[in-house]
């Protein structure tokens, strides 16, 4: 089984740029911007061809971390370009060559510098390996990335005789997995166990993309509707508005103000629901509002609940027919 390139590294301190998130995987190539004034300090020591130790932070908001806030395995790296930016902020263009572990550091300001040694990697188990590694391609073309992508890329270049290892890192690199799950799979040495992992953090990435996927589908055909309706609502808003044509809007809350107080049956009180959207969306002009508005009206003119006091005295009322008798005859006559 092929292995992974190795490099021999001179006993010497080297300088080492702490990222905020994120790691440089060897085997990849990575743009990394440089704008804190230590890292700034450290870009202007380097050239072309220069090497260096870059390491991921364990907490990304630290703005002056120290040696052990850094996570132990890190990146040896290789200087391809140096670009300023602007005043203060430059990019720096690195090949990620090895891992390597963090050891003493000699030297904080004006920025890191110190010592490495190279991690060997553990091969694992040849035919678990192998196997790993035909999970992987297919969790990859799962993906269905675009050709021009860097997954796609890995795809069309795929070749059974690279090693695992660097395989490995540079599907990782590739993928856009989320900072804390590169982290983990940079401080593995352990190619069997990192192929494995990788699988996982695939199938999730593409069961995130699915439900995603699906979300944005539901949301975009609510959102459609919705969208047309309230477009169509603001032409009709401005058309009135050019036809000098004036708003009712306080005769309608008035009427809702009455509908409000009354107890309606359920039918009755679905038929105002319906009527005072209509209304207030504009989804009913001309003869249709008129009737709309009159049959709304009448509604809440009706008594419904309320009720006429009644003397119900039997006496009272004896009395007053009694003496409407007489009355009545003579009218008749």
């Amino acid at each position: 089984m092929p292995s992974s390139p190795t490099y021999s590294l001179p006993d010497t301190p080297y300088p080492i740029l702490p990222l905020r998130t994120g790691v440089l995987f060897p085997g990849t190539v990575q743009t990394v911007p440089v704008g804190r004034r230590s890292s700034v300090a450290l870009a202007r020591s380097l050239q072309s061809g220069s090497f260096l130790v870059v390491a991921t932070q364990r907490d990304r908001s630290d703005e002056r971390p120290r040696g052990e806030d850094l996570h132990p395995v890190a990146t040896l790296a290789r200087v391809r370009r140096i670009v300023e930016v602007s005043t203060g902020r430059l990019r720096l263009q690195l090949d990620g060559l090895q891992r390597v572990s963090l050891g003493e550091f000699e030297q904080s300001e004006p920025f890191f510098r110190g010592r490495a040694d190279l991690l060997e990697s553990v091969p694992g188990d040849s035919g678990t390996v192998q196997a790993h590694l035909v999970t992987l391609k297919g969790a990859i073309e799962a993906l269905k990335p675009p050709r021009r992508s860097g997954l796609g890329r890995l795809l069309q270049a795929w070749s059974d005789s690279d090693p695992p290892g660097r395989v490995a890192d540079r599907v990782a690199g590739a993928a856009g997995l989320d900072g804390d799950d590169e982290v983990e799979l940079l401080q593995d040495p352990d190619v069997e166990a990192r192929l494995r992992t990788l699988v996982g953090f695939l199938v999730e990435l593409r069961t995130r993309k699915e439900v995603e996927r699906d979300l944005e589908a539901d949301l975009r055909r609510e959102l459609g509707k919705g969208r047309k309706e309230a477009l169509l609502r603001k032409q009709m808003e401005a058309i009135k508005k050019q036809l000098g044509e004036s708003d009712d809007d306080d005769e309608l809350a008035e009427l809702r103000r009455k509908l409000a107080t009354k107890e309606l049956p359920e039918d009755a009180a679905k038929a105002v629901a319906r009527g005072l959207r209509r209304l207030s969306s504009n989804q009913a002009v001309g003869p249709e509002a008129g009737v709309i508005r009159n049959h709304l009206e009448l509604i809440a003119e009706l008594p419904w609940t309320e009720a006429a006091e009644v003397d119900d005295d039997i006496d009272k009322v004896e009395a007053k027919l009694k003496g409407l008798v007489p009355t009545l005859i003579t009218a008749a006559a």
